[in-house]
């Protein structure tokens, strides 16, 4: 009996001090609030080995395997894994454990070199760390290339930096090479627009960059956008020397240890992205969602105008042709009665479309139009009750004014669709005087040619109150007999005391520059040709803006674009290297030398926004 009780008395004890060892080490593990862990793993996955050894020469076999010391993951790897040189059909990039296989799917060629671009595509499994910039390559031949062309793409228009655009070259240096065959050699721009063409064999080259909507690696469609240097290039590398010292102390040099490096020539690039003027041409669809108009929409403005033939209709001369601002719709007006009575317009449109070989032809589709009202339209009609009445309807009116109204701005009212004025004297614009209003003298002078939009100029008062009035039916609208509403706005004009100005002393001054200055959105505020060396704008608002210019090489005051067939570049775009502070009644003057600042350092980083070429859409 003693002896069992003492076998419990031990037994208790052990499990005592288990116990107590358990909770110890519960508390050494889990310090303050929450789980403690080591140091976050911030190191990216190492390659251990791999099939074939990283620049191998002599590999046929279309299969490459990379050994990680951890697993790993693909990021994005359709999009960032680059196979150079280009493949008719992808090669398969795929991870699986801690290993990386890619599979080529073409037959290997004789005697070239082959790069498989990772970008940052591999991260391990636990924290995502990436292996940034990492490439393999391998050689089908006794020898492995390994010059390099390196550079940035900037946009043209905005010098903002494109990210995932094709970089390629030639080293087929005819015009057509571009349009017809394969690059030699591909990479692509990261999200700072910088690129590196790896592997390259010693030759002369063109090199290129390309939105490649198609996918087959030429430029063969006018959407997409480009970029290309006439230069010619020939990689070269040196090699040089640099010491690194190490001391024993203060005095005393240890040791020197000289590091052999390389430098690769063409390694400052720059390439300007544009899309051309030209695109592909096509009608889109065509709308009547009143009986008196209906509209042609394109995808691209069109240099004539299509020839509409009718069938169930007589075609009037009595149509308004309006186009928009862009160019790629066009409205047609129906003055005539018994077109506006036909439920249903059907005709012939001929239009000018471009076919498979880039060629604008002539193109024949067979529209019918009924009226299509709005759907919110329609179904408020569905809605209302048998014996009610329909709310009035007015044409609609938009003005330009404002509470505080800018002193250098005219009056401005537009309409949906053409009005005519009954009577002068259906508009009074006033000013008031003390407690008096005294009427103003009115010219409204029409800003386009359809009568659907007025203006009203006059020298105004600074510091002065106005109200401008709009009597009941004074526009009416002939089409569809609708009339204005009354309309009535009081304002103040706005003091020279309220604006601040801006003088630009242009120092390399050619009479071709076009200055414009941006909002921090990049909308252009003002825009004035350079007739002299110094610029001035008056009247802007207080706050900050930025200031950029073009060269307007061909005197349209427009930006204009590039052209591949033709060899012309982009006209050249500059950007003031600072933003601007406009202060109320404050002249601020700057001096500009626009070629002084490197080209990619002008751009102020507030307003450089990576475009990813990618997004843009067909």
């Amino acid at each position: 009996m003693k002896s069992s009780i003492k076998h419990f008395r031990f037994v208790g004890r052990c499990m005592l001090l288990a116990t107590v060892a358990a909770a110890i080490a519960i508390g050494c593990a889990n310090r303050g609030g929450g789980p403690q862990g080591g140091p976050k793993d911030e190191t990216p996955p190492r390659v251990i080995s791999s099939k074939p050894d990283n620049g191998a020469v002599n590999h046929h076999k279309p299969n490459v395997e990379i050994v990680f010391d951890e697993i790993v993951v693909l990021n994005n790897a359709f999009e960032k894994v680059v196979v150079s040189p280009p493949q008719n059909q992808a090669a398969e990039v795929k991870a699986i454990g801690r290993k990386v296989k890619v599979a080529f799917q073409d037959s290997l060629q004789p005697n070239t070199t082959y790069t498989i671009d990772f970008s940052d595509a591999i991260v391990d499994n636990n924290e995502g760390n990436k292996l940034v910039d990492y490439s393999f390559s391998f050689s089908t031949g006794d020898v492995i290339d390994t010059l390099m062309m390196s550079g940035i793409l900037i946009d043209a228009y905005t010098l903002n930096p494109v990210s995932n655009a094709i970089i390629g070259i030639h080293s087929d240096v005819s015009d057509t090479a571009f349009t017809t065959k394969k690059f030699d050699r591909i990479s692509k721009s990261n999200p700072d627009g910088l690129f590196r063409v790896k592997n390259i064999k010693q030759d002369t080259y063109r090199i290129f960059a390309l939105n490649d909507l198609s996918g087959d690696f030429l430029f063969d469609q006018s959407d997409e956008a480009i970029a290309f240097l006439d230069t010619t290039f020939v990689p070269t590398a040196e090699n040089f020397t640099t010491n690194d010292t190490l001391w024993k102390d203060s005095v005393t040099i240890d040791t020197v240890k000289v590091n052999m490096r390389t430098t690769y020539k063409s390694d400052s690039i720059v390439l300007k992205f544009f899309k051309e003027k030209t695109q592909r041409q096509y009608f889109i669809r065509a709308e009547r969602k009143l009986p008196y108009k209906f509209s042609l929409m394109f995808n691209a403005p069109l240099d004539t105008l299509p020839l509409i033939q009718p069938i169930n209709f007589e075609w009037s001369d009595n149509v308004l042709t309006q186009k928009s601002l862009q160019g790629d719709t066009l409205t047609y007006w129906l003055k005539d009665s018994l077109m506006m009575r036909t439920d249903t317009l059907a005709f012939v449109l001929h239009y000018p479309k471009t076919d498979l070989q880039g060629q604008l032809v002539n193109e024949l589709d067979t529209l019918e139009l009924p009226v299509r009202r709005d759907r919110k339209s329609a179904v408020t009609t569905s809605k209302r009750k048998k014996d009610e009445k329909p709310p009035m309807e007015f044409i609609e009116l938009k003005s330009n004014l404002t509470n505080s109204f800018d002193v250098y701005k005219a009056i401005q009212i537009d309409f949906v669709e053409p009005v005519r004025l009954q009577s002068d004297t259906m508009l009074v614009l006033e000013q008031q005087v003390d407690t008096l209003w005294n009427a103003l003298p009115i010219k409204l002078d029409s800003v386009d040619e359809f009568g659907m939009a007025y203006k009203i100029a006059h020298e105004w008062k600074e510091d002065a109150t106005y109200r401008f009035n709009i009597d009941s039916a004074a526009f009416v609208a002939p089409l569809s007999n609708l009339h204005t509403n009354k309309f009535a706005y009081t304002f103040k004009v706005k003091t020279k005391e309220d604006y601040a100005t801006l003088i630009i002393d242009l120092e390399n001054f050619t009479g071709k520059e076009m200055l414009q200055l941006l909002d921090a959105t990049e909308k252009v505020l003002r825009e004035k040709k350079a007739d002299e060396s110094t610029v001035k704008f008056e009247y802007l608002n207080p706050g900050v803006c930025y200031l950029r210019l073009y060269i307007d090489e061909n005197g349209d005051e427009e930006w204009t674009t590039g052209d591949y067939k033709t060899h012309r570049q982009p006209e050249a775009m500059y950007y003031f290297p600072k933003k601007i502070e406009l202060r109320a009644y404050w002249d601020v003057e700057e001096a500009w030398n626009y070629l002084a600042t490197p080209l990619l350092q002008q751009k102020p980083t507030d307003i450089r926004k990576p475009i990813d070429a990618k997004a843009q859409k067909k």
